[in-house]
């Protein structure tokens, strides 16, 4: 390779591809740290959107507690539970209410008939979970009002521990839910205005996977994210992102940022080869230029040469034959002549380059010119002491 191409090359590395290279790998890397960002705004929402539906569910069963605390602290018994279950009837979720202490149930209110089955599991409940009950005290101490989630030994029920403060001290305060009411009719409206129509929410058992609820049709096996309902740990709320997962959204942005980053590399490579070719190409041009004067400078000399060499010879007199001079005079026309041509040619340089000149090709007789070329320099190369002769090609007759 030319040493000046080669030094092409390389300003063409450094200038373009290398800073091309560059950027493919800065961009590459900053898709990947902007995917991750991505997904952790994803995640925190998600969370947020868990957060909030569970912190709803809380907040709607701590309203039935202070209701069932008020009726508690201003009502006799016998009316208290009437109006406890004047609010089962008003909220079908709610299955039935106790009250008692460390030492089991004191009170059960409920409109189930099996309410002496329903008593025992619950003081079975108290033996088996003292460890919660004990911290509700500690936290009802602290001026927290804790609610505690207690599974029960009933496939539609779900109890509901907290501590209250009554006038006659202490108490603890049972709420029993039914978990599929209290999820499609207590739930529903809160998950399906905090899905929107970016997101499918859906509640489920953890053992069987089945699905209870859902803001649209879903598969519980494509599900993304999920926590646990905090009032009924045996259910779970899971989220799928709607068009896809967020593993596909974010595979599919970064894939087309590496095609249009491929694409880019490719078009600076082509403009970069476009370059190059046409730099090359004008190289290829100056030194054809080059060699083309040089080799206009030689064809002028040899004219210029036997022109002088003749009209000097004329000139001084050397040659006595007219024959001789007759010869002479006919080399130095026709090398005026040629050197005529050879100036004309430099003129139309300009038209050949440009692609302006016109040729006309014709069938000419080799064994004419050659006889030319040997009459111009036979004198001059005679008077050197060489001897050469034609060799001309047969014609056909």
């Amino acid at each position: 390779m030319d040493k000046s191409i080669r030094k092409i090359v390389i300003a063409l590395i450094f200038i373009i591809l290398l800073p091309a290279l560059f950027f493919a790998v800065y961009e590459i890397n900053s898709l990947s740290s902007n995917e991750r960002i991505i997904e952790r705004i994803y995640n925190n929402q998600v969370e947020a959107i868990l957060y909030s539906v569970n912190q709803f569910s809380e907040d709607i069963v701590g309203s039935w507690r202070s209701k069932i605390k008020t009726i508690r602290d201003s009502k006799k018994s016998i009316v208290i539970e009437d109006e406890i279950k004047k609010l089962l009837h008003q909220n079908k979720a709610i299955k039935f209410v106790f009250f008692g202490d460390n030492t089991g149930i004191k009170t059960l209110i409920t409109d189930d008939r099996s309410s002496r089955d329903l008593d025992n599991l619950l003081n079975h409940e108290f033996a088996t979970n003292e460890i919660k009950i004990e911290r509700l005290y500690n936290y009802s101490k602290e001026g927290y009002n804790k609610i505690e989630p207690i599974l029960i030994n009933l496939k539609d029920r779900s109890a509901i521990f907290s501590i209250i403060e009554t006038t006659s001290g202490k108490e603890i305060l049972g709420i029993g839910i039914d978990p599929l009411q209290f999820i499609k009719q207590i739930l529903s409206p809160k998950i399906q205005s905090v899905g929107q129509n970016e997101f499918i929410i859906s509640v489920f058992n953890k053992k069987n996977r089945e699905n209870i609820y859902s803001t649209e049709g879903i598969d519980i096996n494509k599900i993304q994210n999920e926590n646990d309902l905090w009032l009924i740990p045996e259910y779970s709320l899971g989220i799928v992102l709607k068009g896809g997962t967020i593993q596909s959204l974010v595979k599919d942005r970064a894939e087309t940022n590496l095609i249009l980053l491929l694409l880019l590399i490719i078009i600076l490579f082509i403009g970069g080869w476009i370059i190059f070719r046409n730099i090359k190409k004008e190289i290829q041009l100056a030194k054809i230029k080059s060699d083309f004067v040089s080799n206009v400078s030689h064809e002028l000399r040899t004219p210029l040469a036997l022109i002088s060499m003749f009209a000097e010879t004329l000139e001084m007199g050397r040659v006595r034959s007219e024959e001789k001079k007759n010869e002479y005079y006919n080399i130095i026309s026709h090398e005026t002549a040629r050197l005529s041509r050879i100036v004309n040619r430099i003129l139309s340089f300009s038209q050949m380059e440009a692609g302006k000149r016109k040729y006309n090709f014709a069938r000419v007789q080799l064994n004419t010119i050659i006889e030319e070329v040997f009459n111009t320099y036979k004198f001059h190369l005679q008077n050197k002491g060489f001897k050469f002769h034609p060799s001309l090609m047969k014609t056909s007759p």
